[in-house]
């Protein structure tokens, strides 16, 4: 599931019109045409793009990318990227992790007790840097990355972890078809969290909106109200909204702007909802590639990253949700 099946396997991209409810206008953000986006991150008006070809840098809300990939390993595909303080961090497919301390131009390897093993996500909280990785469970660092120390006790052997969140007290750890667990000790233990987001159906992300959590799977869109003890699915509407076409909706990312909700999917475009997650509906159309596998808001807009397509852009105040 999530990147690692198809990031490689692109496929021809379902595209959806417009259904009544919803307007929007995308324009491409600068000029990365062919290039694969897998991740951003932000820091002020820069954002960092991950992608299949190294790591791009925009200084100016993505008018214009460079390409800032000194100190990778040639071809290395960053698969997530976060920011803290003045450091960046990426992470890449079976590379480890790198950091930067000089806005993305130079970066170095830090992966002294983590193997180089591919890294699905990456989270700060506080002190501690946490690493999602594929088959070999959550990492650990409290030195900025200097050092790794294994975090994955009560999580099965080998588990791939697709996505970290932190709300409050818990540490949530999305599993690839292993279920969904929490941690409320900085991971040195974990507990399965027995809802209907079960072993079969794989979380990708997580988002806040606030109090409520949510949580992107293979089957579209989980809510908890009660700080993840319990979820219920909250996209119906978005299923029905594929026409009969799809049976299900896999859900990549998640991203929160204004009083929105938004939902990039593997081959059915953008999602949106602005009625506390109860009908959804797809504002998709400029944009021309329906596989969303990042979102980010950045001031007044909202970036999509697409597998081949590089990175649109979309002003929150051109989202216009009518009432169904």
């Amino acid at each position: 599931m999530r990147k690692r099946l198809t990031i490689f396997l692109v496929g021809a991209a379902i595209l959806l019109s417009v259904p009544p409810g919803a307007e929007a206008k995308w324009a491409q953000a600068g000029k990365l045409k062919g290039v694969s986006v897998l991740a951003f991150a932000a820091a002020g008006s820069t954002i960092f793009a991950g992608t299949d070809q190294g790591i791009y840098h925009s200084p100016d809300n993505g008018a214009h990318w460079t390409a800032r990939s000194a100190g990778l390993p040639e071809g290395s595909v960053v698969m997530c990227l976060t920011v803290s303080g003045s450091n960046v961090y990426a992470g890449t497919g079976g590379r480890g992790v790198f950091r930067s301390e000089d806005n993305g131009a130079n970066w170095k390897a830090v992966n002294s007790g983590l193997a180089d093993l591919r890294i699905m996500c990456l989270l700060v909280d506080g002190e501690n840097l946490f690493a999602a990785t594929m088959g070999g469970g959550v990492f650990l660092s409290t030195d900025d990355g200097a050092r790794w120390t294994a975090v994955s006790s009560g999580l099965p052997e080998a588990t791939s972890i697709n996505c970290l969140f932190k709300s409050g007290q818990r540490l949530f750890a999305g599993t690839d078809y292993r279920g969904f667990y929490f941690s409320t000790d900085d991971g040195a233990n974990w507990t399965e969290i027995q809802s209907d987001i079960d072993a079969g159906n794989p979380v990708s992300c997580m988002a806040a909106k606030g109090n409520d959590l949510l949580a992107g799977t293979v089957n579209g869109i989980f809510r908890s109200t009660d700080g993840g003890v319990t979820w219920e699915i909250a996209s119906l509407a978005l299923e029905s909204a594929m026409l009969g076409i799809l049976p299900q909706t896999s859900v990549m990312c998640l991203a929160v702007g204004g009083p929105y909700v938004f939902a990039g999917t593997d081959g059915a475009g953008v999602y949106v909802s602005s009625n506390r997650d109860k009908s959804w509906v797809i504002i998709n159309s400029d944009l021309k590639n329906g596989q969303v596998y990042a979102l980010v808001v950045v001031g007044e807009n909202l970036f999509a990253g697409t597998l081949g397509g590089g990175v649109w852009r979309l002003p929150l105040a051109k989202v216009k949700v009518k009432k169904q």
